[in-house]
Parts: structure tokens; sequence; C-alpha cells
């Protein structure tokens, strides 16, 4: 927030508050009280975002795969690079042979919006259900942005039993 405060020579104050998104700037009076704001804008810099969790239900621990989130780029301050997209981390870790896909896993601009559609290949192993964190995170080069997404599995167990 801005906040300028000037006296006029009746003793009246005049307040004008605004809202500035700006990384620095200066505000400068001169001798004939003319107030000028010079404001740096910030870098350029994007945000991930998720449009839902995701689910799996495996059958005896079997492998299963997930329903999907579509994982966009919101860009902010005129940023329109190429996002590359990988899971950096998952908690607690999911069984050897889990694998992740993107549907695309790099986004230009024209596809921010749109996004890439997510999902998780679980592998055997699972035997009881459970949340998991899915770090995701975007890199273009300089800038690294991340998304949490959590999976929940649930394990079924069938209603026969093989003899």
């Amino acid at each position: 927030w801005l906040r300028v405060q000037a006296k006029e020579e009746t003793g009246h104050a005049i307040r004008l508050y605004k809202h500035i998104v700006a990384r620095s700037g200066v505000v400068t009076m001169d001798a004939d009280k003319t107030c000028t704001a010079t404001f740096s804008p910030p870098p350029s810099d994007f945000s991930l975002n998720s449009s839902n969790n995701i689910y799996a239900t495996l059958v005896r621990g079997q492998p299963a795969q997930s329903t999907a989130t579509t994982v966009s780029v919101i860009p902010l301050f005129g940023f329109s690079s190429p996002i590359s997209l990988s899971v950096q981390s998952v908690n607690p870790s999911l069984p050897a042979g889990t694998t992740y896909y993107f549907g695309d896993s790099t986004l230009t601009s024209s596809e921010y919006s749109t996004g890439s559609q997510f999902r998780v290949n679980i592998g055997s192993g699972i035997t009881s259900n459970g949340t998991y964190t899915i770090k995701i995170q975007g890199i273009d080069g300089g800038l690294l942005n991340t998304i949490d997404v959590v999976l929940n599995v649930q394990i079924k167990q069938p209603g026969w039993t093989e003899f």
C-alpha cells in the first residue's frame, strides 16, 4: 500500500491510499508541491495451480492408476517462458515401480491456462489407506516454483477369495 499525506495551507489533510505492486519506488515532491511517484515493476515470475486432489483405489495392494489433475501456469508480470514440469518429491515415499505421468511435460505460454494432465501409476506394495503429498516443480531455467498435489490411496479387498 502507498500512503501519501500532504497538508494544504488551510490545515486540512489530504490522504490518498492506492494499492501498487512494485519492487521498489520513490515518491518526490517539488517546490510547487507536485508529487511524483516512480516505481519499478517487479520481475516476471509464475506460479503453479492444480485443479484438484487425485485418488487411487488399489485392490489388495496391486498396481493402479490415479485419477488426474490439471497442472496449469499462472504468469505474473509479463512472464512468458516455457515451463518444464516434473516431480520434485513425494512424502511419504510410494513403492518401487511407481511412475508419474504428465500429458505434456513442457508448457508454452499458449498452454499455460489449459495446463497438463498429471496422474500417478502406483506400483504394488501399499497395504493400507494413505495420503501422499507430491511436490510438482515448474522450471524455466532461472526460476523454480512448486505446488503440492495430494494423492489419496484407498485399499479394497475383493469380496471373494481365490482357492
